[in-house]
């Protein structure tokens, strides 16, 4: 009982020290960078915060207001420390004392500065007391912060728009970083009978009278102050148990309403398998508990160590979305709370691992195939779409602060660690991941950090895995161009020719596993693992069986710039084929059918023609086996509008001077080195404008081939005018992009960002370089146009 006359004591002199000591308030803004960013790396750098004790009189009927106490031992790490700075958000500070004695602060709304009586030096130790009050703060965008209702109280440690994110200071003063790590202890004071769940281990609830509780919590395990978690509620907890892989039991609870106890069993009824998915996958579980409570917060859930806020509408049912999101707050006790992103803009690490993770519980759940499909559609997700909601093609390790928590940290975080098991294969790749997370627990990490942890296992090399894929945006594509066949006694010589193209990607990829898949007339399959460099390679193998089309990575073991559906053919029906990005239509069947349509996201090869202007976007590949009799059609849809889906931008740069899309056509031809031609059997749907550039074209009586969408060269006037070499140097460049070609005379310059949209015009342009120092870095398109041609090429502004 002696830490309930401690905080008794502590409520009383709070009273005492808010009336009779005046704070120091400076506004200063709330978002955008500020003094506590400046000084975080120098804050943890001098001193050391063992343990925070935090106090909380939370019996404010409304839940929006605390009176607390934080208790914070500290060490000093260097000679000479006169002040101590916490991070505190819009609290009113009440008293500042260090080891007994009150001391002199400053503090402006967001920092507050401890002046010490006495200097620190190395290795001594300081117990600072802040005395505090206020109604915390709630993030802008509406994610993160403290949440107040009639029945629930509590918080989300991540801010989505404030920066920093981390949003331990809205309840606390504290170093508010995602490096800094400290033990805890919790005693929180509640009323009507309410009980509160904190990260750690329950100590006891103490009933003190009336309906008064007081519920108090140890955490052991060192984490940073964005992890810690304070939730109010009618609560009891569902308990369960799960038996780890040393033997140890570790208790599983669920703290959620009385009436809701029978739903939330049935709808955790598999998180004990989850522990033991991530177990075998990742290494042990080294916190005391498993814990989640359950809040009434529908926009997600937040990894709070040992004390999950999840959210009710998700705990209610057994539904497999309900059960990821289980999974991913649960992953992030390995990836996140156990190591943890060294700094923000490298958020993949805890958040495309613990996403990744989710695949990896299906994987354990339904199978093989269930993850497979997880990963095509995520990936799915991440080419189309990741560089338009995040506004362009991010380096994942060096994402800004406003997407912080966008599709590249989480969607494309996933496909990549994905992409690395594919690299390793999964001996090399678990055992890996496995040693760099229990060799470094409870720390944080950089992506170098964690290349080198990787490198450590005997057998893997991840160099060239992390400077291409997460040190560099965009993607590699590979393509079997053609393939040759001949008798090797009872097997098969094969020769594949494979090409390497940038999706967006500074430059080709080396050393990269993959396999070259070839399928039989009984549509058997034989994969071939290869290492692809460079632009192009051929490779010899001997197949078993005698192969009749020839793909990339069937398996999809390398999250390259492919998206693609399979399929088999056995009935007139039609598929909305969302990977491909096609709407097929099935008319007539004679017998079964096999089809793979692969949507490429780069150029095709030889892109050059002397009929047609080309996309350069996108192109689609049908192969398979296609019995006769069968007839089928499909819907292609078009998109190059400046806002949208930014599919065909390379052909919108042509549109206006009485071009619109009636002009454009459905091109198609057999396979790479044959000429393109228009598709006899098609018809173009503006949607009623024939001038926003977006429609479908239906093609009937489809063949195996490639098909793309152009101009032809009559159409849009340079039915006499050749394509123009040029070249662009250096590419990427920061600050000058020198231009070589002979465009003749009345040249015209113009240059795209990666979403379609103008972002520099020369009318009359007579130079051979432009300045882009002004861009914004990414991916850009610049176009030259003079009286002897026309080019355009990619650049990249960094």
């Amino acid at each position: 009982m002696t830490r309930l006359f401690t905080l008794v004591l502590v409520l009383t002199t709070l009273g005492i020290n808010a009336q009779n000591h005046t704070c120091q308030h400076f506004k200063s803004k709330l978002n955008g960078p500020s003094n506590f960013e400046k000084m975080d790396a120098s804050r943890s750098d001098s001193i050391d915060v063992l343990n925070y004790y935090l106090q909380l009189d939370l019996t404010d009927p409304t839940g929006e207001y605390l009176i607390g106490n934080a208790q914070i031992e500290a060490v000093s790490k260097v000679n000479g420390v006169d002040r101590v700075l916490f991070d505190l958000l819009l609290l009113q500070v009440d008293s500042v004392w260090v080891d007994s004695a009150m001391v002199n602060y400053n503090y402006n709304d967001s920092l507050l500065t401890i002046n010490l009586d006495n200097t620190a030096n190395t290795s001594d130790t300081m117990l600072i007391n802040v005395f505090y009050q206020g109604a915390p703060h709630k993030d802008p965008s509406g994610w993160g912060g403290w949440y107040a209702s009639a029945n629930y109280t509590y918080n989300l440690g991540v801010g989505f728009q404030d920066v920093s994110h981390s949003y331990g200071r809205i309840w606390y003063p504290c170093f508010d970083n995602f490096v800094e790590r400290a033990t805890y202890q919790f005693d929180i004071l509640s009323s009507n009978g309410k009980k509160a769940y904190c990260s750690g281990d329950l100590n006891e609830f103490t009933e003190l009278g009336g309906d008064t509780i007081l519920s108090s919590w140890t955490l052991d395990q060192p984490i940073p102050s964005y992890l810690t978690s304070v939730a109010l509620s009618d609560y009891t907890h569902v308990e369960m148990e799960y038996v780890g892989i040393n033997g140890d039991t570790v208790p599983m609870w669920i703290a959620c309403l009385s009436d809701d106890s029978a739903s939330v069993v049935n709808a955790f009824q598999n998180l004990d398998n989850a522990m033991s998915y991530f177990e075998e996958a990742y290494g042990l579980y080294r916190w005391d508990r498993v814990g989640y409570a359950v809040v009434p917060f529908n926009g997600g859930a937040m990894e709070h160590a040992t004390n999950i806020a999840f959210p009710r509408s998700s705990s209610l049912s057994l539904n497999i979305a309900n059960q990821r999101l289980m999974a991913h707050e649960l992953a992030h006790h390995w990836w996140g709370n156990l190591v943890t992103c060294q700094d923000p803009k490298e958020m993949w690490i805890n958040e495309g691992w613990a996403s990744f993770s989710e695949f990896i519980f299906v994987e354990g759940l339904n199978g093989e195939q269930a993850y497979r499909e997880a990963v095509k559609d995520n990936h799915t997700t991440v080419v189309s779409s990741a560089h338009v909601s995040d506004g362009g093609f991010l380096t994942i390790n060096e994402v800004p602060s406003d997407v912080t928590y966008g599709d590249h940290s989480y969607k494309k975080g996933a496909d990549l660690a994905h992409t690395l098991r594919g690299y390793l294969g999964d001996s090399l790749f678990f055992e890996s991941i496995t040693n760099a997370l229990q060799s470094h627990p409870f720390d944080d990490m950089s992506s170098e950090e964690l290349r080198d942890y990787l490198n450590e296992t005997p057998g893997v090399d991840a160099t060239d895995y992390f400077e291409d894929w997460i040190f560099n945006p965009g993607f590699p594509h590979f393509s079997v161009d053609s393939f040759q066949v001949a008798p090797l006694g009872n097997d098969y010589e094969v020769t594949a020719y494979v090409s390497q193209k940038l999706f967006a990607a500074p430059h080709l990829y080396n050393n990269v596993p993959i396999d070259i898949s070839v399928m039989d007339e009984n549509r058997e399959w034989f994969h071939q693992p290869v290492v692809m460099s460079g632009q192009s390679d051929s490779f010899t193998f001997t197949s078993p069986i005698l192969p009749q089309m020839a793909t990339m990575d069937y398996y999809n073991k390398i999250s390259h710039a492919v998206t693609y559906d399979s399929l088999t053919i056995d009935e007139a029906a039609n598929y909305t084929l969302s990977a491909s990005k096609l709407y097929l239509m099935v008319d007539e069947v004679a017998d079964d059918s096999y089809l793979r349509i692969l949507h490429n996201w780069v150029a095709p090869a030889n892109e050059v023609d002397e009929d047609y202007v080309i996309n350069k976007n996108r192109y689609w590949r049908l192969e398979g086996d296609i019995e006769p009799g069968t007839v089928f059609s499909a819907r292609f849809n078009f998109d190059g509008r400046p806002v949208g889906a930014h599919l065909d931008d390379s052909l919108y740069q042509y549109m206006g001077n009485g071009i619109d899309e009636n002009h454009l056509k459905l091109l198609y031809r057999s396979g790479p080195g044959e000429k393109w031609r228009a598709w006899e059997y098609q018809d173009m749907n503006p949607m009623g404008n024939a001038t926003n550039f977006a429609g479908f074209f239906t093609a009937d009586s489809l063949a195996l081939g490639e098909y793309t969408f152009g101009f032809a060269l009559a159409d849009v006037g340079l039915n006499e005018i050749e394509p123009v070499a040029m070249s662009l140097y250096p590419n990427p460049t920061n600050e000058t992009l020198y231009i070589q070609g002979d465009f003749g005379e009345g040249v015209k310059l113009k240059i795209y960002n990666e979403l379609g949209q103008l972002v520099d015009e020369h009318s009359n342009y007579s130079g051979a370089s432009v300045d882009v120092s002004k861009f914004h870095d990414g991916l850009y398109i610049i176009q030259v146009k003079g009286d002897k041609g026309i080019q355009s090429l990619k650049f990249i502004k960094q």
